[in-house]
């Protein structure tokens, strides 16, 4: 076997270039021209690409299936459902006595021409429907061929409901959806649960309510701590202000909805509890909004305690999220010196372990984002990348680069490195550890 079918048969594997050329024992720049030659990406076009199918949630196996149909193929299904429809008739009369193996041998030969075929909602769900049931079919020979082609095809009708969610923004249709996949619960429960929580997310998206947004009187709140100038007594009247309206809506909703619910009847909204609902609200724009960058963090610290009971986190969250990593380190050093109090450490650790994972990620996202031919040495990023989380004690799983385009999970670095590399085989070994707080 040539060098060049080696390199390319441990560059299909997944192998990264460290492994294949100490593998073959050449030199990762020969290994460079070799894979140049035989037309692959660089390892950054190809991390590129990894990333962009985790953002877009594609599972390996759909990247390649094309989502139109010509018009033979639609014709060749719709004579293909009629089959399924007269042979499914067959099955739950009188005639199927004797006949049952054959009958769904045939159905087995109808469904094998759409194996390979992305169906639209409407061809998924008729599909899934004229499949019978395993109870009419269990004595037959066949049956474990039917119970694999029948988890094949729930498949692919969830994948199509899955895009219909994507393509929609109609409350209604997503609510309907909803309904249809709930009837499906018993051929799997994760795959349904997970449509029905991209459901969920989207329905709130659409119809968010403006109430739940930060009212006027809370901005006003944040930029008097952390502005320039800042009087205590305005903003303790503007947060007074502020939940004395909040408990006044709240009121007003219950009674306009108590009758229709069991949980609002039990309801008894008081001042301090809108209070700390307006707390929660300063703590969220502080946390999450760029519009507002903290300049003095010491002030802004001493400032922000008397509005919540963790000014910490809110600020750790600002400055990670303004990508100022340094001054993050420096808070939590300041905040969190060692100690010998057990808990008090472990707070700090994990807290300190937040802020290298927030730069690691920021390293990453950097290189994924960069134009192309812009880092030169693409094999010393790397390098760079992998001494970094070496040092760090910290596993590729704990690494977040951001949300999947529907928001409903998080894209690690586990999800988008190379295979086969050291990291991989480490992750795989200690999988049972969820996350590396313990060995910072």
């Amino acid at each position: 076997m040539t060098i060049q079918k080696k390199v390319k048969q441990l560059v299909d594997l997944g192998y990264d270039n460290d492994i294949i050329a100490r593998t073959l024992e050449i030199s990762t720049e020969e290994l460079n021209s070799i894979k140049q030659e035989l037309g692959y990406k660089t390892r950054l076009q190809a991390l590129k690409d990894r990333y962009q199918k985790a953002y877009n949630n594609i599972p390996a196996d759909q990247e390649k299936k094309p989502k139109q149909l010509t018009v033979e193929q639609i014709e060749e299904i719709e004579k293909r459902l009629e089959q399924l429809e007269e042979l499914g008739n067959t099955l739950n009369d009188g005639r199927a006595f004797g006949k049952r193996e054959e009958i769904l041998q045939n159905i087995l030969k109808s469904l094998s021409y759409m194996d390979s075929l992305y169906l639209p909602l409407e061809y998924a769900e008729k599909v899934y429907r004229l499949l019978p049931s395993r109870y009419t079919v269990k004595e037959c020979k066949s049956v474990i061929a039917f119970d694999t082609k029948k988890v094949r095809y729930h498949q692919k009708y969830m994948e199509a409901i899955s895009d219909r969610i994507e393509e929609t923004e109609n409350v209604e249709d997503l609510r309907r959806l909803k309904s249809t996949v709930s009837t499906t619960w018993k051929d799997s429960y994760i795959v349904v649960s997970t449509l029905i929580s991209k459901i969920d997310k989207k329905i709130s998206q659409i119809s968010k309510p403006l109430a739940q947004q930060p009212t006027e009187g809370v901005k006003n709140i944040v930029k008097l701590v952390i502005g320039e100038e800042y009087h205590e007594e305005e903003a303790k009247k503007l947060l007074e202000i502020e939940a004395e309206k909040y408990l006044e809506k709240q009121k007003q909703s219950i009674e306009e909805n108590r009758q229709n619910s069991y949980y609002l009847q039990n309801q008894n909204y008081t001042i301090e509890r809108a209070r700390k609902q307006i707390r929660y609200q300063i703590e969220i724009l502080v946390s999450r909004s760029k519009e507002y960058q903290i300049q003095d963090i010491d002030r802004t610290y001493q400032r922000l305690q008397e509005f919540t009971d963790d000014a910490f986190r809110p600020i750790i969250e600002n400055l990670l999220m303004n990508k100022r990593f340094d001054e993050a380190k420096k808070l939590a050093f300041k905040c969190f010196p060692r100690t010998d109090d057990l808990e008090l450490a472990k707070r700090g650790n994990q807290y300190k372990s937040k802020i290298r994972l927030a730069q690691i990620a920021d390293f990453i996202m950097k290189g994924i984002n960069a134009p192309e031919g812009s880092i030169q040495d693409e094999d010393q990023w790397y390098e760079m990348l992998d001494n970094g989380i070496k040092r760090s004690k910290v596993f590729p799983n704990t690494i977040i680069l951001g949300k999947t385009k529907d928001g409903l999970r998080d894209i690690t670095w586990n999800d988008v490195m190379e295979q086969g590399t050291i990291w991989k085989e480490q992750q795989a070994e200690k999988s049972s550890k969820e996350d590396g707080f313990e060995r910072v």
